[in-house]
């Protein structure tokens, strides 16, 4: 049996990510400890630049702000832009996007996906569409840089 070890703060997706691994035959022993030293040092508050644009998401509030203005998300949408924002640069697919925000759900499709990112996109305005690049076929790419705040 093979073992991994992910360092990943976000609280909302640990079990999510050890269930995942523990039923394709994986190891997630010592996964929370490592998962709670890798929080002592994170920030709860996160800050991506694209252009002139920047976004900061506070998970520990669920308050996300677009050069300065909030903006409302339902729970799901939430999932997947943080999911996507936290591995910004990195492709993902709709279906680790599937497996690993609505991992409870039994009847999942993932043109889902599609319409959460859709309404993100909507909810970011006119610079949605930049922030979050569709890869045609696979999947999607959170294109902001990250910042130090």
């Amino acid at each position: 049996m093979s073992s991994v070890y992910i360092a990943d703060p976000d609280e909302e997706n640990t079990k999510r990510v050890q269930q995942y691994f523990a039923i394709h035959g994986y190891s997630t022993e010592g996964f929370s400890a490592l998962l709670r030293s890798g929080r002592k040092h994170s920030s709860p508050v996160q800050c991506w630049a694209l252009n002139s644009s920047k976004l900061v998401i506070d998970r520990g509030s669920h308050v996300a702000r677009l050069d300065g203005r909030e903006i409302h998300f339902t729970a799901s949408e939430w999932k997947v832009l943080t999911f996507l924002a936290f591995r910004a640069g990195s492709l993902v697919s709709r279906m680790q996007l599937l497996q690993l925000c609505f991992p409870e759900s039994l009847e999942s499709y993932d043109r889902v996906i599609d319409t959460h990112v859709k309404n993100i996109r909507a909810k970011l305005g006119a610079p949605g569409s930049e922030w979050i690049e569709t890869v045609r076929g696979y999947g999607y790419r959170f294109r902001g840089t990250p910042e130090i705040l």
